[in-house]
C-alpha cells in the first residue's frame, strides 16, 4: 500500500509539474510581487492591512458554497474586522488562530496521532496619522511548548507558553523607502508558510525565531532592497542570542517574474552562521498558477571548530483548481555537508490549499521524507497533516 502510494504521489508530481509550474507565498501568480501591497511588514507574514484583507475576500476567497449572492465589492466590503462597520482610522485590531492535527509515520503499527494549537493570537496595528505614514504594529500570542519540555526526564523551566510574538514601528521616511525598529522576521529567501520545510528548519527562521532589530525598505520600478541589523530575542540568554545582519534584494523581470538573492551572517558565543540564498518566482499564464523556487547555502562555524556547508533546494507549485481552491506540490532537498557523499535527504508534498469562506483557510499535505545514507538504510517517513485557520 505504502509502496502504490509514493509511486502514484510521484507520477502526480513529474507529470503537473511537467506542464504547470507555480507556488503559493506572496501570490505572484495574481500579479502580487511586493509582501508590503498586502502586509504591514514588507517581509509579509503577520497582520493583513486594509488591502490584503478586501483581496483575500474578493479574489482567493471561494464562493461555490457561501456568498454565492455576493458580489466581490460587497465581499471587499465585509472584510474588515468588524465586518462592514467602518472602525476609526486609527486602528486595526486582528484575532487568528491555527490549528494542526498531525499523523506520523503514516500505515505504520507506530503512528501517532494530535492536535496542536499552533497559533492563538490578538494583534492591532495603530496608526499616528491617516495617511498610515507611521504605524505601530504588535502581536501577543500562544506558543505551544515543544515535547521534550513535557516529558517527565526534562529538568529546568519551560518556556512562556505566551508572549509578544512580534512588534514594531514602521515610519514611511520617504515616498520609497520605508523604516522599521522592533521584534521581527529576520528577512531572508522566500518567506514559505510551512515552517517544517527543510528552507525555514535549516536556516533557523522558524516560528520562534524573531529577533530584535532594525530595518530599511526600498522599493522603487524593478528594485527591492532590504537591510536589517539584528541583535537576537531579548529573551533568550545573552550567550544563544544571534547578532548579525541580513540583506535580501529582488529584481522584477515582469508583472509576474522575479529574481532574488539573500546574505546572512551572524554570530553568537558557540557558533558563527553565513548564509546564501538564490530564488526565482514565478506567475505563469493562467491566473493563480505560479512557480517558487530557492537554492541556498548554510556555512556554519562552531566556535573552535571547522566549518559546515550545508545545501539546500526548495521548489513548490501551486495549481489553480478554482476559485479558493489550489493543489500544492513541494520538492526538497537537503545535504548536510557538501564536502561528503554520506547523507541527503528528500522532502516530497502533495496538498490542497482552499479558501471556503470568508476568513477562513483550510489546508491537507502529505508528506514523504527520505534520507539517503551509505551506511545505514532508514525507511521512509510518510507524514499527514489538516490544517484550519481562522483570521479576523
Amino acid at each position: 500500500m505504502i509502496s502504490l502510494m509514493r509511486t502514484f504521489l510521484t507520477v502526480i508530481l513529474l507529470f503537473v509539474s511537467a506542464r504547470y509550474s507555480q507556488a503559493y507565498p506572496n501570490f505572484i501568480g495574481y500579479g502580487y510581487q511586493s509582501c508590503l501591497t498586502c502586509h504591514f511588514n514588507s517581509s509579509g507574514g503577520g497582520a493583513l492591512n486594509d488591502y490584503g484583507r478586501a483581496v483575500w475576500a474578493s479574489e482567493m476567497t471561494s464562493k461555490s458554497i457561501f456568498h454565492r449572492n455576493m458580489t466581490d465589492e460587497q465581499m471587499a466590503e465585509k472584510s474588515g474586522f468588524a465586518g462592514s462597520w467602518q472602525l476609526p482610522w486609527w486602528v486595526r485590531p486582528g484575532v487568528k488562530y491555527r490549528g494542526l492535527y498531525l499523523v506520523r509515520d503514516v500505515g505504520s503499527q507506530d503512528s501517532i496521532d494530535r492536535w496542536i494549537n499552533m497559533q492563538e493570537e490578538v494583534n492591532a496595528a495603530f496608526f499616528l496619522d491617516r495617511d498610515q505614514k507611521t504605524t505601530i504594529y504588535g502581536a501577543y500570542a500562544f506558543r505551544p511548548t515543544p515535547e521534550r519540555y513535557n516529558r517527565a526526564t526534562y529538568r529546568g523551566d519551560k518556556p512562556n507558553e505566551w508572549a509578544i510574538r512580534e512588534y514594531f514601528v514602521k515610519w514611511q521616511y520617504k515616498e520609497n523607502l520605508f523604516l522599521f525598529a522592533g521584534l521581527m522576521d529576520k528577512v531572508f529567501g522566500i518567506k514559505n508558510v510551512d515552517h517544517t520545510s527543510f528552507q525555514r528548519v535549516k536556516t533557523q527562521l522558524t516560528m520562534e525565531d524573531q529577533s530584535e532589530s532594525v530595518k530599511a525598505f526600498y522599493i522603487k520600478d524593478k528594485f527591492e532592497i532590504t537591510g536589517q541589523y539584528f541583535i537576537g530575542n531579548i529573551q533568550q540568554k545573552g550567550s544563544l542570542r544571534p547578532v548579525g545582519f541580513t540583506t535580501h534584494i529582488d529584481y522584477l523581470l515582469d508583472e509576474k517574474k522575479a529574481l532574488g538573492a539573500s546574505y546572512l551572517q551572524q554570530k553568537n558565543d558557540y557558533a558563527k552562521r553565513n548564509m546564501y540564498s538564490f530564488q526565482y518566482r514565478s506567475g505563469l499564464k493562467r491566473e493563480g498558477d505560479s512557480f517558487i523556487s530557492e537554492i541556498g547555502l548554510v556555512d556554519e562555524t562552531p566556535t573552535g571548530g571547522s566549518s559546515l556547508k550545508g545545501l539546500y533546494s526548495f521548489f513548490q507549485n501551486m495549481n489553480r483548481l478554482a476559485r479558493g481552491y489550489f493543489l500544492l506540490m513541494n520538492f526538497e532537498t537537503w545535504k548536510p555537508n557538501i564536502e561528503s557523499r554520506n547523507q541527503e535527504s528528500y522532502r516530497y508534498g502533495l496538498g490542497l490549499l482552499s479558501f471556503p469562506w470568508s476568513r477562513t483557510e483550510f489546508r491537507l499535505d502529505v508528506y514523504n521524507y527520505r534520507t539517503f545514507n551509505p551506511a545505514q538504510t532508514s525507511p521512509d517517513t510518510w507524514i499527514a497533516t489538516s490544517q484550519i485557520h481562522f483570521s479576523f
